[in-house]
């Protein structure tokens, strides 16, 4: 699979996957576009909780369209622009019949994800359950 990018002037770049025909716009300059680094955040996030759902679907009592995650970046600023923080939290709704068992395979299944386990070691991240 490949990624094609194309810039459209003043910081705006379009991206598609070669099979698909949805365009993503990321922008630098305004807030109405995610930035390249609020994708990568997107990704993680998208990524832990396709990774729990595969891993419970059928296996835990829950409905896994109850499972959400909210993240917050943290940037760094200078002596040079980068990611250096991220505080997830991932609420699993409906979970009053989960067992002990249930939680730490959506724990493991959460921070099993391949996004995550690609991220630099220096970039400071947490993760928190909330069972609702």
């Amino acid at each position: 699979m490949g990624v094609n990018i194309r810039h459209n002037g003043e910081l705006f770049c379009d991206s598609f996957l070669d099979e698909s025909k949805y365009i993503v716009i990321t922008s630098v300059r305004t807030i109405e576009y995610p930035t390249p680094m609020d994708l990568l955040v997107m990704s993680l996030g998208s990524c832990m909780v396709s990774n729990i759902s595969n891993s419970v679907e059928g296996r835990v009592p829950l409905n896994t369209r109850n499972i959400s995650c909210y993240l917050e970046k943290k940037m760094q600023e200078k002596p040079a622009h980068k990611l250096v923080g991220i505080k997830a939290t991932v609420t699993v709704a409906g979970s009053n019949l989960l067992s002990e068992n249930d939680r730490k395979l959506i724990e493991a299944a959460a921070n099993s994800c391949p996004v995550k386990n690609s991220l630099r070691a220096d970039i400071d991240f947490k993760i928190q359950f909330k069972y609702v």
